[in-house]
């Protein structure tokens, strides 16, 4: 149901639900485009709100995200593509959180800390090199 966004709501009718590698190679990409520009779009809003300072608000936030994700895709653009109408559900509002909590996790996780700074007990120098 990704794919008729680019291909057309007639691409469904025309390959009567029938596997079409063409039609599941483009929804696979639109959907991993898609999942990597939110992803970003997360980033962008966790890193300066300081979302990251500890995992439970990671996830908290990831799952407000993917609420928020949801209801945008399902509600919001079902006006342009009335076929997502036909997917809402707790299944998909589920989906939705779990890859909002995901990528906040990774973002979390991933995120790059400030170095540890060197101890003032430390007097000698490091060993010449060879």
């Amino acid at each position: 149901m990704i794919a008729p966004i680019f291909l057309g709501a007639d691409v469904v009718q025309s390959t009567g639900f029938n596997f079409s590698i063409g039609v599941v190679a483009i929804a696979l990409a639109v959907h991993y485009a898609l999942g990597i520009a939110f992803g970003l779009v997360l980033a962008a809003v966790m890193a300066p709100l300081h979302l990251d300072a500890t995992v439970r608000r990671a996830l908290a936030t990831g799952a407000v995200f993917g609420l928020i994700l949801y209801v945008v895709n399902f509600f919001g653009l079902a006006r342009w593509f009335p076929w997502l109408a036909d997917l809402r559900g707790w299944a998909t509002v589920a989906a939705h959180m779990v890859f909002g909590m995901v990528a906040a996790l990774l973002y979390w996780k991933l995120e790059p800390t400030a170095p540890e700074p060197r101890s003032a007990s430390r007097t000698h120098s490091p060993p010449p090199a060879a």
